[in-house]
């Protein structure tokens, strides 16, 4: 990510200019450990990142207009490598109106939820595009481009209909 980048080369270049300005030993220590740290996390996560998978829990389901709709990513690791953060690209297309929305969702732990709120009625693919695996640091990241489906059908909220029969 982004952010983990940032973090460790504003850190890498803070003792690097302490390492040029007061040439202390330990200075020269923490460089070395600043330098094989990320190659050390690398080699740890790589085969966590490279076959990890992300699956749903629900491949059809049924649902009403204007409710919620919860989908569940589930994160199917790799014997026991670890694997930090997986960022899941994926997108909502509406069948029949042939509206395509792209969504991202961070996953952190072994599952996360998504709340989708239903406003049309019809039918409804959500599709995995790929999913970005990053290694312990968040310095370096594994790309797996996929096609994973999940189809929902929106059903019409029914009202009550009051009739009287006469004769």
């Amino acid at each position: 990510m982004r952010n983990g980048r940032i973090k460790y080369f504003s850190i890498l270049g803070v003792v690097l200019f302490l390492y040029l300005t007061t040439s202390v030993y330990s200075l020269l220590i923490c460089t070395y450990i600043l330098l094989i740290l990320p190659i050390l996390s690398l080699v740890i996560s790589l085969p966590g990142m490279r076959h990890v998978d992300v699956e749903k829990t629900h491949e059809h389901f049924i649902a009403k207009r204007n409710h919620l709709a919860y989908l569940h990513f589930k994160r199917v690791p790799y014997k026991y490598y670890p694997s930090a953060l997986i960022k899941i690209d994926y997108e909502y297309i509406q069948t029949i109106c042939n509206q395509k929305n792209s969504y991202k969702v961070y996953m952190e732990d072994e599952q996360t939820d998504i709340i989708l709120l239903l406003n049309h009625v019809g039918h409804c693919d959500l599709t995995i595009t790929r999913f970005r695996c990053y290694d312990l640091l968040g310095l370096f990241y594994h790309t797996t481009r996929c096609q994973k489906k999940c189809s929902m059908y929106i059903e019409p909220n029914l009202i009550d209909i009051e009739q009287e029969v006469k004769n």
